[in-house]
C-alpha cells in the first residue's frame, strides 16, 4: 500500500476513534444519570468511561501528527511537527498555527498528504 493511501486510511481511523470515544463517554454520562445508584457510584462510572476517551484522544492526536505533512504557506517547506506542537497548537480542522522549522515564522499551515 502506498504512503498516501496509508495516510488517508489513518486519518479516517482518527475520526472513527474520536467518534467512538465520544459515544462511549457521553452515553455513559447520560445513562448513569438516570440510574438509581449513589452519586459517588455515578461519578466513578463517569470517570471510568472518561479513560477510554483519553486513550483514544492520545492516539488520534498521534495519528494527526504522523499522517502526512504540514506545509508552510510562506516558504512551502513540508515538515512533521512534534506531538507536543500538535497537541498545543490552535487549529481549525486539519489547519494548525505552527512555527515553520525552516523559515521560523508562525502561520496557519495546512495538512498535506503528498
Amino acid at each position: 500500500m502506498k504512503d498516501l493511501e496509508k495516510d488517508k486510511l489513518l486519518l479516517k481511523l482518527e475520526w472513527i476513534l474520536l467518534i467512538l470515544g465520544c459515544i462511549i463517554f457521553f452515553s455513559t454520562a447520560i445513562f448513569v444519570e438516570y440510574l438509581d445508584i449513589p452519586e459517588n457510584a455515578k461519578l466513578i462510572a463517569i470517570v471510568i468511561s472518561f479513560l477510554p476517551f483519553i486513550f483514544v484522544t492520545y492516539y488520534a492526536i498521534k495519528i494527526e501528527q504522523v499522517a502526512g505533512f504540514y506545509e508552510c504557506p510562506n516558504c512551502h517547506n513540508k515538515y512533521i511537527p512534534t506531538y507536543r506542537e500538535i497537541l498545543f497548537s490552535p487549529h481549525f480542522g486539519r489547519t494548525r498555527r505552527l512555527e515553520c522549522p525552516k523559515c521560523g515564522e508562525k502561520h496557519w499551515n495546512k495538512k498535506v498528504l503528498e
